[in-house]
Formats: C-alpha cells, sequence, structure tokens
C-alpha cells in the first residue's frame, strides 16, 4: 500500500469518526440553512481538516516508532482520540425507568385499543403516531408502559442530538461506557422480557441518525455501540412507540423513507370539541361564557394553524392550565370578566411571539368571548 493510499484510509477512518469526535472538539453549525448536509459542513470546516491532518501524522509517526503496520497504528491513535475503547460498560439503573400514571389518556377515537391489540399481536411493534402537540402522545405512552408493566426508556429527540446520545459515549470521569437510550432499551427488555422505547419527535433528528435507528427497528433488532453488538433476544419483546409533529412545525425534517417503512402508525386529527369537554377540568368555568368560547377559540387557531397564519394551537395542556388560572384568579376575589381576561394573557397570548400572529389571536378571542362576562351562580 503506498503512502497516498495509506493516507487516503487513515483519512477516511478519521472522517468516519467525526461525528463522535465533533461532539468532544468543534462547534457544530447551526442554522436553518444547514440540514441533512450539515455533516458535510463540519468536514470541510478548516478546524476540522487541519485535526485531520494532524491524526494522519500521528499515525504514521505511530506506524514508525513502534514498527507496527497502518492499521495497528491507526487503531491506537485513534483509541487516543475518540476514547472508543473503553471495555467496560457503566450499569444500568433500571428503576429509573418504572413507568408512572399522571393522567388518564382519553381517546380521541378507539387508537389506545387498537395500539395495545397490535402490541400484543405483534412480536416486535414499531408504532408511529403524528399529531400535533399537547394531544397526549407522551400519556399515552406511560400509560402503555403501565398496562404491559413494563418500563419505559423515554427521549426527547432534537436537532441537537448527537449519536453518543442513542448508541452512548465513554465517560472521560471514569473511562466507562455510557450506554445510550437505545442500547439501555435493549439491555432492559433483555433483562425483564419487555422494554417501551419511546421516542418523542422522532422527526427531529438529522437524516444520518436517523439511519442509525434502521438495523433496531427491523428484524434484526440489533445495535452496534463500542465494538459490541446489542441484539434483542429470542422470547424478549421491545416496543417502539415513536411520535413526531407535523412536517409543518419548525425544527422538524422529513422521515427517512427506509425509517418510514419500518412504522405501522397513526395520524391523529386535532381534538373535537366533544374530546376537550371531556380531557379538561372545567370545574368553576362558565360553561356559556367561558368554556365553550374557549374551546371555539382553540379550533378558530387551529384552523390558522392549517392556513400559516399562526406557527402554534392552543393545546389541551393549554386549556387544562387556562382553567387553573381562572380558578386561581377567582379564589383571589377578581370578577369573572378579570379571571377570563388574566387567564387567556398568562396561558393563551403568551404562547404567540410574533407580534402580527398575537394581534390575530387577541381579535379572534375578542370576537369569540361575550363582550361581559358575567359570574357563574
Amino acid at each position: 500500500m503506498t503512502i497516498d493510499t495509506e493516507t487516503e484510509a487513515i483519512r477516511y477512518q478519521a472522517t468516519k469518526l467525526a461525528k463522535d469526535i465533533a461532539n468532544r472538539k468543534f462547534t457544530r453549525k447551526s442554522t436553518q440553512s444547514i440540514k441533512a448536509s450539515s455533516y458535510v459542513e463540519l468536514v470541510r470546516e478548516p478546524e476540522f481538516l487541519e485535526f485531520i491532518k494532524n491524526l494522519q501524522q500521528q499515525v504514521l509517526l505511530e506506524a514508525k516508532k513502534n514498527n507496527t503496520s497502518t492499521g495497528q497504528a491507526k487503531a491506537t491513535v485513534a483509541s487516543k482520540v475518540t476514547g472508543i475503547s473503553a471495555t467496560k460498560f457503566e450499569p444500568i439503573n433500571s428503576e429509573q425507568f418504572k413507568p408512572f400514571k399522571w393522567a388518564d389518556y382519553i381517546q380521541l377515537e378507539e387508537e389506545l385499543d387498537d395500539i395495545v391489540s397490535i402490541i400484543e399481536d405483534e412480536d416486535q411493534p414499531n408504532i408511529l403516531l403524528e399529531a400535533d402537540a399537547g394531544v397526549g402522545k407522551t400519556t399515552m405512552a406511560y400509560e402503555l408502559g403501565v398496562k404491559f408493566n413494563s418500563k419505559v426508556v423515554a427521549y426527547s429527540c432534537s436537532s441537537g442530538t448527537r449519536e453518543g446520545d442513542l448508541r452512548g459515549r465513554v465517560l472521560n470521569t471514569n473511562g466507562l461506557f455510557q450506554l445510550g437510550y437505545l442500547i439501555v432499551a435493549v439491555e432492559i427488555a433483555n433483562e425483564e422480557g419487555i422494554c417501551i422505547l419511546y421516542l418523542d419527535e422522532l422527526n427531529a433528528l438529522e437524516p444520518e441518525l436517523q439511519k442509525m435507528l434502521n438495523s433496531l427497528l427491523d428484524d434484526r433488532r440489533l445495535i452496534n455501540a463500542n465494538s459490541k453488538m446489542f441484539r434483542i433476544n429470542k422470547g424478549s419483546k421491545l416496543i417502539v412507540i415513536a411520535t413526531m409533529n407535523p412536517s409543518s412545525y419548525a425544527g422538524t425534517v422529513p422521515l427517512n423513507p427506509d425509517l418510514r417503512s419500518r412504522f405501522c402508525g397513526l395520524i391523529m386529527p386535532f381534538p373535537t370539541s366533544n374530546h376537550l369537554s371531556k380531557v379538561v377540568d372545567w370545574t368553576g368555568i362558565p360553561e356559556d361564557d367561558v368554556q365553550l368560547p374557549l374551546i371555539q377559540l382553540a379550533t378558530d387557531v387551529f384552523q390558522y394553524k392549517v392556513h400559516g397564519d399562526v406557527d402554534y394551537v392552543i393545546t389541551t395542556r393549554d386549556l387544562k392550565d387556562f382553567c387553573r388560572k381562572y380558578r386561581n384568579f377567582k379564589k383571589r376575589g377578581k370578577t369573572a370578566q378579570q379571571c377570563l381576561d388574566k387567564a387567556l394573557a398568562f396561558t393563551i397570548y403568551i404562547k404567540f411571539g410574533d407580534k402580527t400572529e398575537k394581534e390575530l389571536v387577541e381579535k379572534s378571542a375578542n370576537d369569540t368571548f361575550p363582550e361581559q362576562v358575567e359570574a357563574q351562580v
């Protein structure tokens, strides 16, 4: 092998390690224009190219110094640079993933029953739920954990997610390899026979990280980390529940076709008025003057979102918070009108940072609520 060929091989090996190296040594660009191309942009940066050049020199010097092959020297230097040679794995505290229930999930239609049926019928189900924020996707995931007596390994995906978060990384403090969330879910499933891996906002992951999930979500049911293969044992069950916001949401990217093909799932509609009346505690909220107009406002704002007039939808979480604030102001002796105005300001209007959007929502509220709210007798 010529020196030029060796150099290219070293460059290739170092570039494969670039994502792990970048987590520790480089500042990654985070602009709206760089999405799928961000990895390519990284390896073109002068700082990174200088690092690769120095890495090549270290490998050649290591080979010459110890009279070893370039491949052996490359492994030695790469180990020093990235720390990927840790042989001991940090133990898992599985109790921290024990499911808990803070609210009952109220079905829009029969989606929870259908998902339960799929989980019971299939050996290794992957379920994708697409819905707007605040409709109860997380509540559903934890309710499934309680129902199936399964630990829930939950991870909120974002544009800042790194491979180390999912696969794992070496802890510089003690040299142990800290297992990523994907590996933790596999290990718990093998240890306890079942585990739910809950990936929230899956389409916030960058395309190269989406690719990493493929082997875990198909019939192979495996993933590699730190030179070790982690596979679901026969008889064990890994339930993957992934959620995603509609592609119109900021910070999302399209799912890779090969990743999407590994899921079954549902597109959940925006909650109906009837559903909202069930999931929110309306105690102490005047029905005609406040409750029904507020539900109408939420529906109208959703339509604004569909048409691109606003970037935010009023969620069930917002409605619950509105009711808490309304009751709080009422206990402090405020009039019904004051309770409404203050609750709207604290829980609804604050969600719209853009001045034009805020004015649109305020105008819609003024048109929807009565001119004067009367106290409930």
